[in-house]
């Protein structure tokens, strides 16, 4: 839409409602390489055309994601994902996200 993230986005005739569960791949405003979480998606739109390296921060064991079992396209302090984690399942959350902005200032 505006050339924030890589890709293009479909707004079409899908729908995804899911529950999802995932793990970082790579440090992020959300959360650390190797933590794990679950949560949900609920999108009607998919992003395509992406590049060849594009960066996933997330790697989902359920749910569907961006790409196959990846989400979470990085660009720079930018989380662009369709899970959305629940943050009960991911008590570091908060601290986290507070670390890094005010590491990232």
């Amino acid at each position: 839409m505006v050339g924030a993230i890589p890709g293009k986005t479909l707004m079409g005739h899908k729908r995804v409602v899911s529950y999802n569960v995932g793990s970082f791949t790579k440090d992020n405003v959300i959360g650390k390489a190797g933590d794990s979480f679950i949560g949900h998606e609920f999108h009607h739109s998919e992003i395509i055309d992406l590049p060849d390296d594009t960066l996933f921060a997330i790697r989902l064991e359920r749910g569907v994601g961006i790409k196959g079992e990846l989400d979470g396209i990085l660009v720079k302090n930018t989380l662009a994902a369709y899970a959305h984690l629940h943050a009960a399942s991911y008590i570091a959350f908060a601290k986290g996200f507070v670390d890094f902005c005010s590491n990232n200032r």
